[in-house]
């Protein structure tokens, strides 16, 4: 949407939650919503005046055709009728227009009157209208604020680990390109090609590392902010899920690390055979291993996340079962988003999903029958 990739749609939301906060938030959403319908409401009215300007220009054009025509049959009853039949029919024609102008007259100050109307009463209507749909927001305000207070918790999270990772991003970095060195062929190497991708590399990867080891307290944040809406004997669940959802994620992480990654980089690297000679940017590379390694990771959190579902009874086994062939085709249409342009990292992504997913129709039957 307008050039703008989802990871930077989710970055613009979170600063505008942290930023704006549950006061300020909602009127700006009403705002926004307003503009669009002025800018809406423009739009119609242009495309009415420009269709009234061709009508009327059409209508010229037919006018401009019988002017010669009308000019020539007045000159001829000019010939044909005496001075007095003349000078009756200027009369006549005198008092029909003083009529029409009479009657165009007043339908003019009628239509001027509701437009004066309606421009004076067009910010009070605006404003009530905006006061009715911050009262919508009202409810909601004390979620944006928790939830302001928990993304605030987690960014400096984030920041704090970003110092520490920041110190050791060479060393990090190592560990994410021995899987590309490792398939690259002798006279081929890692190469940058901007004088700043060096730098932007070092914050990507540092900033990379940060989020991992942050992953706990992100999760322990996101429950916490999504207790108060469960029941006492619920929320007791908090250091399991928390565990497990760390644990998964880094599982998923591993798995990519060890397997999807030097399986889609020899393929991508070795499909030219000799006809080219590799020499991968590191900044691209970088990206390519952030993104592929924490799409596994939110993958193998599904599992995890049924578990928990169907502890406090959202979904169960024939929910997911049910809903098994529209998953496969999400799944799928994740994959694609999430992974290279090339099919073969889009199915080694999608196939461990789709059993991700089949297992988690299991551990939905048993978290289901341990309770019963």
């Amino acid at each position: 949407m307008f050039g703008m990739s989802f990871s930077e749609i989710c970055v613009i939301l979170i600063v505008g939650v942290v930023v704006l906060g549950p006061d300020k938030l909602p009127s700006a959403m009403v705002k926004i919503a307003k503009y669009f319908k002025i800018i809406k409401k423009t739009i119609s009215d242009t495309k009415a005046n420009l269709e009234e300007e061709l009508r009327i220009a059409e209508l010229k054009e037919e006018a401009k055709k019988y002017k010669s025509d009308i000019d020539t049959g007045v000159s001829n009853l000019r010939k044909k009728l005496t001075f007095e039949e003349l000078d009756r029919i200027k009369k006549d024609t005198q008092k029909e227009l003083e009529e029409i102008k009479n009657s165009f007259s007043d339908e003019d100050i009628k239509k001027n009157n509701i437009s004066a109307i309606n421009k004076l009463n067009e910010e009070e209507i605006l404003e009530d209208e905006d006061k009715k749909d911050l009262k919508k927001f009202d409810d909601i305000k004390p979620h944006i604020a928790e939830l302001r207070d928990r993304l605030i918790k987690c960014i400096l999270s984030i920041l704090i680990c970003f110092g520490i990772s920041f110190s050791f991003w060479q060393n990090i970095l190592n560990l994410m390109i021995r899987p590309l060195k490792q398939i690259l062929p002798k006279n081929s190497d890692v190469i940058f090609t901007n004088l700043t991708e060096p730098f932007f590399t070092a914050i990507a990867v540092s900033f990379y590392a940060s989020l991992l080891l942050s992953l706990p307290i992100i999760f322990y944040q996101a429950w916490r902010f999504i207790s108060p809406g469960l029941y006492e004997n619920e929320k007791k669940y908090i250091v399991p899920f928390v565990s497990l959802a760390s644990v998964m994620f880094l599982v998923g992480v591993l798995f990519c690390y060890f397997l999807v990654i030097p399986t889609a980089t020899s393929f991508l690297v070795n499909f030219s055979g000799k006809m080219f000679v590799a020499m991968p940017k590191i900044g691209e590379y970088v990206g390519f291993f952030a993104k592929l390694t924490i799409a596994f990771g939110i993958s193998f959190e599904l599992p995890v996340v049924s578990f928990f579902l169907a502890k406090i009874g959202l979904v169960d086994e024939n929910d997911l079962k049910g809903f098994f062939k529209y998953a496969v085709v999400l799944i799928f249409i994740f994959a694609a988003i999430m992974t290279p342009p090339d099919i073969l990292s889009q199915i080694l992504l999608a196939l461990p999903l789709i059993g991700l997913y089949i297992l988690s129709i299991y551990i939905a039957k048993f978290a289901k029958g341990k309770d019963e």
